[in-house]
């Protein structure tokens, strides 16, 4: 009995272990759970608001205590959370990692809406402030009301034309002026072009008058073809071009392709490849049937990269038309690269009729790369769907 005894008290000691351990265990949890939060979420501490007097209005006789349960603006709550990201963006350089180490901050920021305007333009405009958070700030603006508040532009204008403002905040107004819709911006950015000498901020002003149609600026950004500017910005001044939409954009385009594709694009040289490609797609961007005896010149010579005479058909159906029909119809018959016909097949698909279905079933049998001949085949699906 003795031994019976003991056992009963042995096991109902353990029992009570077990039960104390389990509930000191989801104690610790608790408190990791919260101590985690905390890290993941930064607090707002917003001032606190006094407690109101149930004061009697005289002329109605209804109470005012509910003024004790209205929050500080919605202004004053965007500076003071646009307070706590400058604290973080003083610790952290990268954009991307502030924003994901800030997600919690910056939700309660877009929950403002355009009452958080004032806090981020005031921000942007302090050239203190962190270069990570100004550049977030910005693209912030444009996309929050950029193009209505007619305080965005003047804003990002004068961080623009600051030489000694940071680059990279610079760089990234540039980006996103064009969003202001402020004509008068394209006229002030085409002035500031010739002077520039870095490099840099040379093509972030030439990408950026691709937004604006500015009268003078054909012969301004044909000089940014020139072999001796960068890749970036002879990419960007074909775009630029492109944009003003003009016959004499048009024809300095022309003759730019012509000229750059005479032997063939340099497939070896990547930048200078990338540039070639760049050159055919503006062709598309300012459709137009002059460019397709020259774009289909650039399809069949084949000095030029898969890349040059891929792009060159999307040109062409960009520009469209019973000729750029004509064009793709004999790019189907004798193409034989089987990556330029993915995109014949994708060409004749847009300009195409049924008529052209058994042509492009026809390709299809003949090629063994897979991928290529489903695009075929698709396309032939699509032909076959169009009444003619």
């Amino acid at each position: 009995m003795n031994v019976t005894r003991q056992r009963i008290i042995l096991a109902i000691v353990v029992s009570g272990l077990v039960v104390a351990s389990a509930l000191y265990w989801h104690h610790l949890q608790q408190l990791a759970r919260r101590n985690a939060d905390a890290l993941v979420t930064p607090v707002v501490r917003l001032p606190k608001v006094p407690p109101a007097k149930d004061v009697v209005d005289p002329s109605s006789g209804t109470s005012t205590a509910t003024v004790a349960t209205t929050s500080i603006s919605a202004a004053d709550k965007a500076r003071l959370l646009v307070r706590e990201l400058r604290a973080s963006a003083m610790k952290v350089e990268d954009v991307q990692a502030l924003c994901f180490q800030n997600a919690s901050l910056l939700e309660q920021l877009r929950q403002l809406g355009a009452d958080a305007m004032p806090a981020y333009l005031q921000e942007i405009a302090d050239k203190m402030s962190p270069a990570s958070l100004r550049m977030i700030l910005i693209e912030t603006v444009v996309h929050l009301d950029g193009r209505n508040d007619a305080r965005v532009d003047p804003i990002l204008m004068a961080v623009i034309t600051d030489t000694t403002d940071d680059k990279n905040v610079r760089m990234r107004a540039l980006l996103w002026i064009p969003e202001t819709g402020s004509l008068p911006d394209g006229a002030k950015l085409l002035e500031m072009l010739p002077t520039q000498t870095d490099a840099d901020l040379e093509f972030g002003i030439v990408r950026s008058l691709r937004g604006f149609k500015v009268a003078g600026s054909v012969n301004v950004l044909a000089g940014e073809l020139s072999d001796e500017k960068s890749h970036l910005t002879r990419i960007a001044a074909y775009h630029a071009l492109a944009s003003q939409g003009d016959e004499a954009a048009l024809n300095v385009l022309q003759k730019s392709v012509a000229e750059r594709l005479v032997n063939g694009s340099q497939e070896s040289h990547a930048q200078e490849d990338a540039v070639a490609v760049h050159g055919v797609l503006a062709l598309g961007e300012l459709p137009n049937s002059s460019s397709l005896t020259l774009l289909e010149s650039v399809t069949r010579n084949p000095a030029n990269s898969v890349s040059v005479r891929s792009t060159a058909f999307d040109s062409i159906a960009a520009i469209g038309g019973t000729d750029a029909q004509q064009v793709v119809r004999r790019a189907l018959k004798n193409e034989s690269n089987e990556s330029v016909l993915v995109y014949i097949a994708h060409a004749v698909a847009i300009l195409g009729d049924a008529s052209d279905a058994p042509a492009c079933l026809g390709k299809a049998a003949t090629v063994s790369d897979n991928y290529t001949r489903t695009e075929l085949q698709r396309a032939a699906h699509t032909l076959q769907q169009r009444t003619e």
